[in-house]
C-alpha cells in the first residue's frame, strides 16, 4: 500500500509538496538530496506516530488545499503544530471528506478521535486525497482545452466600483474619456443629485482636508501596525472559540455526533478570518459618527450585548473597604531614638564592680557577698572607681 501511496503522491507532485514540508530546507531534504523522489520509507516515515503526526498533517493540509483550488471547495484542513490540536484536525478532515462524498466508513463514521489511529487508515486517506486531486487535475484541464478558444476579462475590484457607480448615477461615459473629465463629469452628477435629498441623507466626512505624500507614508505606517495588533486580537479570539467548542467535544453526550456538530460549525467558522477586512482608502470614507463615543451602558450598545443572565440586579453591597489612601500606616520597626538619662532615687541600677565582674542589683538585694545596694549619687560612685584603679595598678 505505501508503495502505491508513493507512486501516485508522486504524480501529483512530490517536488511541491516536498517544499511545503520542508520549506526551509531548499537546499536538502533530510535524507540529503534535493527534492527527493516519493518512496516507501518516507511515506512510512509521515505516517508515523508521535511527533511525525505533524508532519502528516501538513501533508493533509497540501492535498486539500489543491482539492479546494480545483473544485471550488468551501472546506479544506489546516496543519497542527502539536498533537495537542488533534481533535480540531480530526474535525476538520470530517467535514472536508463529507463535501467530498467519501465512501470509506472507517474514515467518516465512528467516534472522531477513534480515526486515523491506525498506520491503514492514514495510508488510506492519502490515497484517496491524491486518486481525488489526480482525477480533479485531469477534469480541469480537460475542461480547459475545450474552452481554451474563449478569452476571459477578469474584472479588478476598483473597475466594478466604478462601474456600480456610474450605474446608480445614471452617466453614460463615452468610450474614449480621459480619467480626468469621467471624475469632473461623476461630481457634478453628485452635487444635482445631493440638492434634491435630505440634507441628513449623506453624513458628512470626518476628515475633508488635503494629505500630503510624506503624510500618507506615516498614514500607510500606523496602518499596517494597526493591521497587525488587531490581526494578533482576532487570532486569539478566534482560538479561544475553537478551543471551546473543542472542550464540548470531550462531554459523553456528543458520542456519535461530531458530524452534526461540525457540520453545522465549520461553515460558519471558515467565513471568520484573522485578517481584518479593512483597507487604507477607509480613512477618507469615514464619517463624522466615528467621533461619537457612546457609553457601554447606553441603551443601543445594550440592543447588542444584552443577555438574559446579566439582566439580574445586583444590590447594594457591603464596602470592603481596601483603599490605600484610608489605610493606616503601618507601626515603625524601631522605636524613636532618644537620649539616655540617668535615673535618680532609691530604686535606681547599682554600681559596677570591678571584683566580681557584675554590676549591683536593685536596691535592696544582696548579690553574693558585696552587699550592694543602687541609688547612690553619681560621686560616690566615681570615688569607689578611683580606689578599685588604684588597687589594680599595685597589682601589676
Amino acid at each position: 500500500m505505501e508503495t502505491e501511496v508513493a507512486d501516485v503522491l508522486t504524480k501529483v507532485g512530490w517536488k511541491e509538496l516536498w517544499t511545503f514540508l520542508y520549506p526551509l530546507s531548499t537546499e536538502a531534504g533530510p535524507q540529503g538530496k534535493r527534492y527527493p523522489g516519493a518512496s516507501d520509507s518516507l511515506v512510512t516515515e509521515v505516517i508515523k506516530d508521535g511527533s511525525k503526526f505533524v508532519s502528516y498533517s501538513r501533508v493533509v493540509e497540501w492535498l486539500s488545499t489543491e482539492l479546494n483550488q480545483l473544485g471550488n471547495l468551501n472546506e479544506h484542513v489546516n496543519a497542527i503544530t502539536s498533537q495537542d490540536d488533534s481533535s480540531a484536525f480530526l474535525l476538520e478532515i470530517s467535514c472536508f471528506l463529507k463535501q467530498l462524498g467519501c465512501q470509506y466508513k472507517s474514515l467518516t463514521e465512528g467516534h472522531l478521535n477513534d480515526r486515523l489511529q491506525s498506520p491503514s487508515d492514514r495510508i488510506l486517506l492519502l490515497d484517496y486525497l491524491a486518486t481525488e486531486l489526480l482525477a480533479s487535475r485531469i477534469i480541469a484541464r480537460n475542461s480547459s482545452e475545450s474552452t481554451n478558444f474563449m478569452v476571459t476579462l477578469e474584472e479588478s475590484s476598483t473597475a466594478k466600483d466604478l462601474k456600480t457607480c456610474l450605474s446608480a448615477l445614471k452617466v453614460s461615459v463615452p468610450v474614449r474619456l480621459s480619467p480626468e473629465k469621467l471624475f469632473s463629469e461623476i461630481q457634478g452628477k453628485i452635487k444635482i443629485v445631493l440638492e434634491n435629498v435630505p440634507k441628513d441623507l449623506v453624513i458628512k466626512p470626518l476628515f475633508s482636508g488635503e494629505v500630503s505624500i510624506h503624510q500618507w507614508d506615516r498614514i500607510a505606517e500606523i496602518f499596517s501596525e494597526l493591521q497587525l495588533e488587531y490581526k494578533i486580537r482576532r487570532k486569539m479570539l478566534l482560538k479561544r472559540l475553537d478551543v471551546t467548542v473543542q472542550s464540548f467535544m470531550w462531554s459523553e453526550r456528543i458520542v456519535g455526533r461530531e458530524d452534526v456538530i461540525a457540520s453545522v460549525y465549520y461553515p460558519v467558522r471558515q467565513r471568520l478570518k484573522a485578517d481584518p477586512n479593512m483597507e487604507l482608502a477607509n480613512v477618507l470614507s469615514a464619517g463624522e459618527e466615528l467621533a461619537l463615543f457612546e457609553k457601554t451602558s447606553s441603551m443601543t450598545v445594550r440592543m447588542g450585548t444584552q443577555s438574559s443572565v446579566n439582566k439580574v440586579v445586583i444590590g447594594n453591597v457591603p464596602d470592603r473597604g481596601g483603599r490605600p489612601n484610608e489605610q493606616q500606616a503601618p507601626p515603625p520597626e524601631m522605636p524613636s531614638w532618644s537620649q539616655r538619662t540617668s535615673d535618680r532615687g532609691s530604686r535606681g541600677h547599682g554600681g559596677y564592680s570591678f571584683l566580681d565582674r557584675r554590676g549591683g542589683d536593685r536596691g535592696g538585694n544582696r548579690r553574693g557577698s558585696n552587699q550592694d545596694r543602687g541609688g547612690r549619687d553619681r560621686e560616690g560612685w566615681r570615688q569607689e572607681l578611683d580606689k578599685h584603679r588604684k588597687k589594680a595598678k599595685k597589682s601589676w
